[in-house]
């Protein structure tokens, strides 16, 4: 019987597993509801129970399973691992591992054989991951509250914090100020706290892109404001090749669509690696999530690493 993979990636808005071949073809995919362990988790688990099985019944006849990887996110908010990881061995009769959803992503980027390397992700939030060998290391990701630096949120809250600076030192608004203050409707600066209190971590992050708008108009301050949040994670980044003893010229790659999709931002980011580390390599990242679960999986049928 042919042998086969499934990977899973669990997230807030989906949960997609894909059926793979021991060489990386896809045999079949399907996507099935909100896998966020971290929000709803009960409903999370059930969700990604099912995606599973109905990729298991279609497969399970012709393909022994040698693996099943899953990466979820919120992972760390589940109590009993053993506990849940037991009830998917049992029901699926194969080798069952579970990783954070970001730890996914990073292994887009080292595939099967690459043995170091860091990874930005800055989207709504932000961390940074950096491997070496069979050791990883989170730099940030420590949410909206605590940091996220160098995100779409966090540049949001910062042009908000100007703008509060402005008004209680007595300074007229700047342009970036009446612009962004068109923009959501309002009159005043002080019209600007019942949108932070009242909007999502999202709804805010979906402001960023008016910002790189400002700032590709030429506004100076925007301009400013997406350089130091390319410095922040850049500054992350720096942090994971001293604390991992990376190599000089070890690869960065990015995920996430504030980085990806501002090169402002990204140019800062290098720029600031490479005032400490100027051999350190920027590659593109051109495959999903979902792909590095395949090559996690492969790494620990091939040379029993653990995750």
């Amino acid at each position: 019987m042919n042998e086969c993979i499934l990977c899973v990636d669990a997230g807030g808005t989906k949960t997609e597993v894909v059926a793979y071949t021991l060489d990386g073809k896809t045999i079949t995919t399907h996507f099935g509801g909100s896998g966020n362990f971290a929000f709803e988790p009960d409903l999370a688990i059930e969700n990604v129970f099912q995606t599973l099985k109905t990729v298991y019944d279609q497969i399970s006849d012709r393909y022994q399973i040698r693996l099943i990887l899953m990466g979820i996110s919120g992972y760390g908010a589940v109590a009993d691992k053993e506990g849940f990881l037991f009830r998917f061995r049992s029901a699926f009769r194969t080798d069952v591992h579970a990783v954070d959803d970001a730890k996914l992503a990073l292994y887009t980027l080292v595939k099967e054989n690459l043995q170091e390397a860091v990874l930005v992700l800055a989207g709504t939030g932000s961390a940074c991951y950096g491997m070496k060998g069979d050791k990883t290391l989170l730099i940030g990701g420590w949410g909206h509250l605590l940091g996220d630096e160098g995100s779409a949120h966090h540049v949001v809250l910062e042009t908000f914090r100007l703008m509060i600076r402005d008004e209680d030192e007595g300074r007229p608004p700047r342009p970036l100020s009446k612009a962004f203050l068109n923009h959501l409707g309002l009159t005043s600066t002080f019209d600007v706290k019942k949108v932070v209190y009242s909007w999502t971590k999202s709804q805010l992050a979906a402001l960023a892109p008016f910002l790189v708008e400002q700032a590709e108009a030429g506004d100076p301050d925007a301009q400013r404001l997406l350089k130091a949040s390319g410095e922040a994670l850049g500054k992350h980044v720096i942090l994971a090749f001293q604390r991992l003893h990376l190599s000089p010229n070890a690869v960065i790659g990015c995920q996430g669509s504030f980085i990806r999709n501002v090169p402002m931002v990204k140019q800062a980011m290098i720029e600031t690696v490479h005032r400490i580390y100027p051999k350190a390599q920027l590659v593109e990242i051109e495959e999903r999530p979902i792909r590095g679960a395949y090559y996690l999986a492969r790494r620990m049928l091939r040379r029993g690493e653990r995750i």
